[in-house]
């Protein structure tokens, strides 16, 4: 069986759902990607002010964008199965008549942003749905019976723990600058937690400096994001922070942060939000603490100050045990295995 991979060049949890746990599919099964570059841009990239250059840039983009989208929907012919995430497109198009033999993956609530109106024919046309966490099934299985629940999974053998001085006590958060308002609407309880540990700090990794976060500066450091660079950050934390909201769109994510951490073995303070929730159920030795009011949160953060380095280390082996068992790219790659072989 041959399955083609649309792949975006832009790393992130998408890139850990099939990329990586390809390598562990058992030899009948072929991966093949696809650099899938241009539906990544917005339709309407410009904003000139100037209506008719919008209009006309806006129509080009979508041109190329329909063109690639062509050409890779002609070579998923020659294939058994496409792997299909989000959408083909992010405007309306008639080309998505021409899916078939695919396999539709989620990792967000997909229905509430661009697939919003492709969500229900995807899973009704879809062989199989492979879905993130149980809300994403939930959602699914609305439109077919035909869901698996496949998590996002880390590659223990990059994300692992690291020899990295840590310099002090380091609050860490690693991500897209898109969410930084988890971190803003936290700001309260980590400026509580920073009032009685005045020598910690927030370290913030992301592709910008968190300058909305006017309330944190004073405790905050921050690196650039780079993908060479990113374990050997993580390892650096005392604790890792995963902050959500409790909305459809957060319980729709597939705790890839939080994730990261524990196989890095650094302990974990996340919202009891969706996923989040779902890996704290798992657990049979604790690896970090669910928080969801500001004064749990702020109490979580100063538990582990309280720890010596060796407690906090055997926190986070935990976690680390837990990722290894749970949430591998092995471990997800043989069940990704099982469901292509039940439905192909």
């Amino acid at each position: 069986m041959k399955i083609l991979v649309p792949l975006n060049p832009r790393l992130g949890a998408s890139y850990y759902r099939m990329a990586v746990p390809a390598a562990y599919l058992p030899p009948p099964l072929q991966v093949e990607f696809y650099r899938y570059r241009l539906n990544q841009y917005e339709t309407r990239p410009l904003r000139t002010g100037l209506a008719w250059l919008d209009r006309a840039v806006g129509t080009a983009h979508d041109y190329a964008k329909w063109v690639e989208a062509s050409h890779l929907l002609a070579k998923h012919r020659r294939y058994d199965a496409l792997w299909l995430s989000r959408s083909l497109l992010n405007f309306p198009n008639r080309l998505e008549q021409k899916l078939d033999h695919f396999i539709y993956d989620i990792d967000d609530a997909v229905w509430l942003g661009e697939a919003a109106h492709r969500f229900p024919a995807y899973c009704q046309r879809a062989r199989v749905v492979f879905a993130g966490n149980s809300f994403l099934a939930e959602r699914a299985t609305q439109f077919t019976p035909h869901v698996k629940i496949v998590p996002t999974s880390v590659d223990t053998t990059v994300h692992r723990k690291l020899a990295v001085t840590k310099e002090g006590f380091r609050v860490g958060w690693i991500g897209s600058s898109s969410g930084f308002r988890y971190l803003h609407e936290t700001a309260d309880a980590l400026l509580a937690f920073f009032s009685r540990e005045p020598t910690a700090r927030l370290h913030v990794v992301a592709d910008r400096y968190p300058s909305e976060l006017k309330s944190l500066h004073p405790f905050l450091l921050f690196t650039p994001w780079n993908v060479h660079t990113s374990v050997a950050l993580i390892n650096s934390f005392s604790v890792g922070i995963m902050p959500l909201t409790d909305s459809d769109w957060e319980r729709g994510k597939c705790a890839f942060k939080m994730l990261q951490y524990m196989a890095c073995e650094v302990p974990v303070v996340a919202s009891a939000v969706g996923m989040n929730r779902e890996v704290f159920a798992l657990a049979n030795a604790p690896f970090g603490t669910a928080a969801t009011t500001p004064h749990q949160w702020t109490e979580a953060l100063l538990h582990y100050t309280a720890l010596s380095e060796a407690e906090r280390e055997t926190v986070g082996a935990n976690g680390r045990a837990l990722v290894e068992k749970h949430f591998s790219t092995e471990h997800v790659g043989r069940a990704i295995a099982t469901h292509l072989t039940e439905y192909f």
